[in-house]
């Protein structure tokens, strides 16, 4: 079985998360940032015996789509 995450996230997130990163808009740092969060998802699901990583594709516009195996 698969299922697709789908995570909503509030421009006031957003900032808060860039404020405590200490990071300045621009789209070296937006791709640090997406790096950071890949990472921190994927770190996650390494420690739940119960979920397995099935594919991480990059799509177009540079966004990333994890396939997550439950």
């Amino acid at each position: 079985m698969s299922i697709k995450l789908e995570m909503n996230v509030s421009i006031g997130d957003i900032e808060k998360a860039l404020k405590e990163l200490n990071i300045k808009e621009n789209s070296e740092n937006d791709f640090n940032i997406q790096q950071q969060i890949c990472n921190n998802i994927k770190s996650k699901i390494a420690k739940n015996s119960s979920m397995k990583i099935e594919q991480e594709e990059v799509l177009e516009d540079n966004s990333v789509l994890l396939t997550i195996c439950i």
